[in-house]
């Protein structure tokens, strides 16, 4: 008879025990489980952003939507033109930091007087999960996005977050050139890129693309004296022990060789 009693026992300590929530593989590897409250961080540094908003799961539950704005920032100069930023944002309820309560879905650089397009950016992530002031934006055309020489012209231009990867390692944007003629700033495919820069000097744009501490390939385009067209590229693929060096000139590879890493 005991020993029924204690099957039974043990019967009900495994029908208890089955009743929590199962932990997922990526849980377990993480110490975690589905039902711990987590915070979330957004950081927007890396494309020049000034606001940095870190909120709780409880928060973003209780965010709704109150009503979509317009937002019209003061005139500033950008390239000799008067200009301004004309906002739409969707305006929330939060429980925590009710004056940064604006989201911006789309924005767009407009002259002044004239009303003219000058640019409209695509919404990147950092727009998409910032949280503004209404002051922020009206006060300061410059607070969201700057205007930066990126190709050595004399004239400023727009660098726009596309993605960031590999946590932070692999920042990819796009820069939209001002175009002098036509007066609008336009997407310059050859200067967008991932973790680009460029160097007058050697009328170079150098991209940088990391896949782990060892493995990363470095790539020098180098330009013609117009800096709209190829001249030609310098792949440099790095491994743990070797670095495969590739040019191209037309599409075409012209050499290609492999030396010890540190060579």
């Amino acid at each position: 008879m005991a020993r029924y009693k204690l099957i039974f026992i043990l019967f009900l300590m495994v029908i208890v025990g089955g009743c929590h929530a199962p932990v997922t593989k990526e849980e377990a590897a993480n110490g975690s489980d589905s039902t711990a409250s987590s915070d979330v961080a957004i950081d927007s540094a890396a494309s020049g952003m000034n606001a940095s908003v870190t909120h709780h799961k409880s928060e973003r539950i209780a965010e709704q939507v109150q009503d979509t704005v317009i937002v019209k920032s003061k005139v500033f100069e950008v390239n000799k033109l008067k200009c301004y930023w004309e906002y739409m944002a969707e305006r929330l309820i939060r429980t925590t930091d009710q004056e940064h309560n604006l989201r911006i879905i789309q924005m767009q650089l407009k002259e002044a007087g004239k009303e003219r397009l000058l640019f409209a950016p695509e919404n990147s992530p950092d727009l998409s999960n910032t949280f503004y002031s209404m002051s922020d934006l009206e006060n300061n055309g410059e607070y969201v996005i700057s205007c930066e020489d990126k190709n050595e012209d004399s004239w400023c231009d727009y660098e726009i977050l596309f993605e960031r990867a590999a946590a932070g390692a692999n920042t990819s944007t796009n820069v939209f050139l001002f175009d002098p003629k036509s007066g609008k700033f336009e997407y310059s495919q050859l200067f967008s890129g991932t973790n680009m820069e460029y160097d007058k000097d050697k009328n170079m744009i150098t991209t940088f693309w990391k896949m782990s501490v060892d493995d990363y390939v470095i790539t020098n385009t180098y330009l013609k004296a117009d800096k709209k067209a190829i001249d030609y590229i310098i792949e440099e693929q790095y491994e743990a022990d070797s670095v495969t060096v590739v040019k191209k000139r037309d599409g075409k590879i012209v050499s290609r060789r492999k030396v010890a890493n540190g060579e």
